[in-house]
Parts: C-alpha cells; structure tokens; sequence
C-alpha cells in the first residue's frame, strides 16, 4: 500500500483507491520505518499538487506527525511555488490541530 502512494500512479479511478488506502492506513499500527516513508509522501504530495484525496494525505500525516515533518510544512508554507506554500499551510494547520478538533470538521 505504501509502494502504490508513493508511486502515485494517475489513472481512472486512482484518487479514489488513494483515498481508500489512506483512510486503511490511517487505522492501522505503524513501524517507525512505514511512518517515515508515509511522512514522505505527504511531503510529496505537497511538493506536486492538490487532488481530490488531498484531505486524506493531511489526515495521514497527521497520524504519522513528527517535529521533522512539520518543519519541513513550514518551509515549504514560507517560501517558494505559491500553490506548494499553499498547500503546505493547510497539511500544516492539519497536523497541527488537535484531533478533536479535526474530528469537528475545524
């Protein structure tokens, strides 16, 4: 699962099976290993564009939050492409917000 997210294919239909993947992912336990590949997909994600599942990769990297990730969020949300400081902004008021208020839909 994390190979497919990683290789981010584009095909018919593949935003959706993305999307499901996430939200299994986001139930199940994770080895350090699997949450540093996933926090590099989220980065990734940033870095190309915004999809429809791009709410899912902000759950997701919120489950695999790390003070690296953030970091790197705010580097992105602080210079650059506006559309990847964009996008940084909202995975990084994502993750940063507690998951109460994620729950809440704020």
């Amino acid at each position: 699962m994390i190979r497919f997210l990683e290789a981010d294919p584009m095909f018919f239909g593949s935003g959706y099976a993305k999307a499901d993947l996430i939200r299994f992912i986001n139930r199940m336990p994770l080895t350090e290993h699997q949450a540093k590949r996933l926090r590099a997909v989220a980065l990734a994600i940033v870095d190309r564009r915004a999809s429809q599942e791009f709410r899912r990769y902000c759950r997701l990297a919120a489950k695999v939050n790390h003070p690296g990730l953030q970091e790197e969020l705010r580097i992105r949300a602080a210079r650059g492409d506006p559309a990847v400081a964009r996008r940084a902004r909202w995975m990084l008021a994502y993750v940063e917000s507690p998951p109460c208020a994620r729950r809440a839909g704020r």
